[in-house]
């Protein structure tokens, strides 16, 4: 391609095995302190970015439950989570608890969007 001068090469910082079951998403949070992780065993996982240890196993209520998608608030203090039992799930990311249930959906729920500007 002409007018391009460089190309950027990425370096792999580690490898982990996040799930035991298929891996749905990953997201970093607005500050690149945690990365998020979605799966198909039931669960979402928080890990801190300075050594990929795992900070919460977020477990939802059944876990053949798969957790399709996932969103920081743009402040990283929270998490929400969607699930295949139809509910979203807002998560603390200081604590790892549930902080409120949303409840509404009769089918799964495969992905999110919000804006929280007007969240709270």
């Amino acid at each position: 391609m002409s007018g391009f001068a460089s190309q950027t090469h990425l370096i792999r910082r580690t490898n982990f095995i996040a799930h035991k079951r298929y891996g749905l998403k990953c997201l970093f949070s607005p500050d690149m302190t945690l990365l998020a992780t979605t799966s198909a065993d039931g669960t979402a996982k928080i890990w801190r970015t300075s050594d990929f240890a795992c900070q919460y196993e977020l477990k939802h209520d059944r876990l053949q439950n798969w957790v399709w998608d996932c969103a920081f608030t743009s402040d990283s203090v929270f998490l929400i989570t969607v699930c295949s039992d139809g509910k979203a799930r807002l998560w603390s990311t200081e604590t790892g608890n549930v902080v409120k249930e949303y409840i509404g959906h009769q089918k799964p729920v495969t992905c999110l969007a919000f804006d929280d500007r007007t969240f709270r």
